[in-house]
């Protein structure tokens, strides 16, 4: 709930704002890959904010496939080095991360739990560079990068035992996901 009235705020206020010239709204829509420890990983993004001379700030959300399914929320700010059509940017993006599906394997007797994950820091840092094209009405972007999600999870188990009821402990795993980025997308 306190997300829904978070989002309203941020549509009220971006309103407001574009009804000033200085600002434009503008939607970059990634694909891309992530890759780390684990195998490598589909990512969707999309960040929906305003331009203000070479400054980009937006709100994002997406998909995330790497290690656990996950929906990331973020703020993202982009500076573009040049006021072109064709420039270099940085960009860096930091929020939470909500798992998708909340069902775990729990490893030691294979029966499935459901685990209680908390939403956890979602974080990443991108170098890229924009093409303008269709006179400057939209832009491809080529961006590498880090990003990093964090997890913790917090599983009931039953120890095994000859004489029930079994005795019950929690586990609590903290998972830091570390990888690199590859997207590739559209603005407009």
């Amino acid at each position: 709930m306190k997300i829904a009235a978070f989002i309203i705020a941020l549509l009220i206020i971006f309103n407001s704002v574009s009804a000033q010239s200085k600002f434009k709204f503008h939607s970059q829509n990634y694909v891309g890959m992530l890759g780390g420890e684990t195998e490598a990983a589909f990512q969707f993004q999309t960040i929906n904010g305003f331009q203000h001379g070479t400054w980009f700030g937006g709100l994002g959300t997406g998909l995330d496939y790497y290690y656990q399914r996950s929906v990331p929320l973020f703020l993202s700010f982009s500076k573009y080095l040049l006021n072109r059509p064709n420039s270099l940017f940085i960009s860096f993006d930091g929020g939470t991360n909500y798992i998708w599906d909340k069902s775990t394997a729990n490893l030691f007797n294979g029966n499935r739990n459901d685990g209680d994950f908390s939403p956890s820091l979602y974080y990443g840092a991108h170098a890229g560079y924009k093409i303008g094209v269709n006179n400057n009405k939209g832009s491809v972007l080529m961006s590498l990068g880090y990003s990093a999600k964090r997890l913790k999870e917090k599983i009931k188990a039953v120890l095994p035992c000859l004489n029930p009821p079994c005795p019950e402990y929690d586990e609590t795993y903290h998972y830091r996901l570390n990888r690199f980025s590859f997207r590739m997308g559209w603005m407009f």
